[in-house]
């Protein structure tokens, strides 16, 4: 018996099949932000600003056909973050095998044996989430447990070590550049070298984005973290959701970097490029998802999955919907022959 697995797009290797769910980047459209300074006092930490409640369902059907022996749904989903988010409640469309954590973030499995027609599997999350950037009163500085060294290092899609990055890095800041300073110049370099294109199902990383002169919130990410790691400041791709409204697809990726004294900083340099944010400001619509770059679900070096389905037996079709009050996203994956 062949296990098939299914993402977007398509590559063989032996006798399996593997496809790999579209990555997706974002422009997001109009938005609402709230102007409040009231001082909002959640677990002893001070926000300035207001939370803001947001029911996420995130819905997802199942089409098998008769003799599909296996079928196995994996689904990243938000937890509680301290400074950015807190779940209020989950509410199971169907409850899942099991759920787990990676060091990443939280996924949910369904396993279904011997499915039959359509199945609907997902979720409803009502939570709260926190404005959380440069400007904000409010500090994550980690935990002693903590590994910074992870932050720093060279992968798959964040060249750390590669000469052209090593170079841009160095010329983006005066050598005895630190903190904050460095920071903004790092920042300032990311946009100044790459221009902004619509989504694209594969993922350059940061020299492929900086040998192209653009990319999207994917790329960009890539090129900004690669940047801060080779001048020492540790830094992780984060993807996400926006709750806001959106023109092609909610889906989004920014930054998270770590200085001494402000800690975790959340940063955005596609949105800057785009004219819908500041360095300093964000608005508050980031639900966090994950933060390990190349933890595809279960397969390293594949770079990140919003989800991921796997098949024993006939091919299967995932359709999702995704809705965070905003409008609907939708998308159809299948690998059923003839289908679209």
């Amino acid at each position: 018996m062949i296990e098939k697995t299914m993402v977007v797009p398509m590559c063989k290797k032996g006798h399996s099949v593997c496809f790999y769910l579209t990555l997706v980047c974002i422009f997001v459209g109009a938005t609402i932000e709230s102007k409040s300074k009231d001082f909002i006092f959640i677990n002893k930490e001070t926000y300035l600003g207001e939370p803001k409640t947001v029911e996420m369902k995130m819905q997802y059907k199942v089409s098998a056909p008769n003799k599909t022996y296996r079928a196995k749904f994996v689904l990243l989903i938000p937890e509680t973050l301290p400074n950015r988010q807190k779940v209020i409640s989950k509410e199971w469309i169907l409850p899942p095998t099991k759920i787990h954590k990676r060091d990443g973030g939280t996924y949910a499995e369904w396993i279904l044996d011997k499915p039959r027609g359509d199945i609907d599997i997902g979720c409803i999350i009502k939570m709260e989430i926190y404005p959380f950037d440069y400007s904000r009163l409010n500090r994550d500085l980690g935990s002693k447990d903590d590994d910074f060294k992870k932050y720093l290092i060279s992968e798959k899609f964040i060249e750390t070590k590669s000469k052209v990055i090593m170079d841009l890095a160095q010329k983006s800041a005066p050598k005895r550049s630190k903190g904050g300073i460095l920071l903004h110049s790092i920042f300032n370099s990311t946009i100044k070298n790459l221009d902004k294109y619509n989504f694209a199902n594969e993922p350059k990383g940061a020299l492929g984005a900086l040998k192209l002169g653009g990319g999207d919130c994917t790329d960009y990410t890539d090129l900004f973290v690669a940047l801060c790691r080779a001048r020492g400041l540790p830094a992780r791709h984060v993807h996400g959701i926006l709750a806001s409204g959106f023109s092609d697809t909610p889906k989004h990726s920014w930054a998270e970097v770590y200085i001494p004294h402000n800690g975790w900083v959340r940063l955005d340099p596609f949105l800057v490029e785009a004219g819908k944010a500041s360095f300093r400001r964000l608005k508050n619509y980031y639900i966090t998802l994950n933060h390990d770059r190349n933890d595809g679900i279960y397969s390293k070096d594949n770079g990140v999955w919003y989800w991921r389905y796997y098949y024993w037996g006939d091919p299967i079709a995932i359709s999702e919907k995704l809705d965070c009050g905003y409008g609907v996203f939708s998308e159809r994956v299948s690998s059923i022959k003839g289908d679209k």
